[in-house]
This record gives structure tokens, sequence and C-alpha cells, in this order.
């Protein structure tokens, strides 16, 4: 038997699901991060671009210092939107679902 939950709850939600609708259009955004939350999915991209600057600064290599970055199989730009901020004179995204 499923365990009725608050409405609070389905308010948040239902604010969740809108909020990555208006972000990202009709992507599906649960299959890429496995939960249908907003916050939990753009953690994740944070999260993904946080982890390639600590694999590049591994290989002696300074994020900041990238003149051009192709993100491909970008998806809807969850991690590639984090570049934006390195002011990087190039960057790029391309992937082959229309979505």
């Amino acid at each position: 038997s499923k365990i009725p939950l608050p409405a609070v709850f389905w308010e948040w939600v239902n604010d969740s699901v809108a909020r990555l609708r208006q972000l990202f259009g009709s992507t599906t955004y649960h299959e890429v991060a496995g939960s249908p939350w907003a916050d939990h999915f753009l953690e994740l991209g944070e999260i993904c671009f946080r982890e390639i600057g600590l694999h590049l600064a591994d290989c002696s290599v300074d994020i900041s210092s990238l003149r051009s970055i192709l993100d491909f199989g970008c998806g809807c730009g969850r991690v590639t939107r984090h570049f934006a901020s390195l002011d990087i004179p190039t960057l790029a995204g391309c992937d082959y679902n229309p979505a």
C-alpha cells in the first residue's frame, strides 16, 4: 500500500519539475540524473564541472587557462553552463538528441 504524502510535498515536486521544464524545455532530465528533482539535477551538473577541473589539475592543466571547450554530448547544458563563469573565449556544445 502507498503512504499518502502531504500536499506540500507534491507542491514542491510540481515546482521542481516546472523549474526544470522552464530551464531545459522538454529534456528528459530524470533520465540523465536518475531523479526528477531539479535541485538534484542541477547539483550533479555542478559536481561534474568541479570533477572535470580536478582531473585537469591532476594533469597540470588550469581549467581557467583553456581557450576553447567543446562539450560533445552536452545534452541540455547542465555541465556546460558552469564553464561560462570562466570567461573562456570559445565554448560550444553539441548533442545528437533534439530534445
